[in-house]
């Protein structure tokens, strides 16, 4: 039990980012459960080993790799911490396309004010996102869904 205990305490415990939300997870792991209906795919949350002890957490990753994905449960235009914090996303994704050149990557989204950068086509950000190699798709969340996120984001904002 004393070993338990330690092994516990010396654990590390990943401090959540400031701007996370168990309605913004809820509602991500809804974004990836449409995508794979729309694509015929089972997804789920998994971490990639890429050797070396390093590893990557992505949102969606299909059973045999060949969809990779990556969502943003937002609802409205974003600050520009969250465009930063896209293309990071976008470049994961970008990076496991190497790994996995069979693979259809995809950046997921709630919201269409959201999407716009990536997808407006006269932006450098959807320019970058497009020659990355990675699509942009926007699925519909349930209006209940959609107040939980907004509620959330205004709360963060405090």
């Amino acid at each position: 039990m004393t070993e338990q205990r330690d092994a516990l305490q010396h654990s590390p415990v990943k401090p959540r980012p400031p701007g996370d939300s168990l309605k913004q997870r809820d509602a991500e792991a809804a974004m990836i459960e449409a995508v794979g209906r729309a694509h015929s795919k089972s997804l789920s949350s998994r971490r990639i080993d890429l050797g070396d002890g390093v590893a990557v957490q992505v949102d969606g990753v299909a059973d045999d790799r060949s969809l990779l994905c990556e969502a943003f449960a937002h609802q409205g235009p974003l600050k520009g911490g969250q465009t930063h914090k896209v293309l990071s996303d976008a470049f994961k994704l970008s990076f496991l396309g190497r790994r996995f050149p069979k693979a259809e990557l995809i950046l997921v989204f709630s919201d269409e004010q959201a999407a716009r950068p990536f997808i407006a086509g006269r932006s450098w950000v959807s320019k970058a996102v497009e020659a990355l190699g990675v699509k942009v798709e926007v699925v519909q969340l349930p209006d209940a869904t959609r107040v939980r996120l907004r509620d959330a984001q205004e709360r963060q904002r405090r």
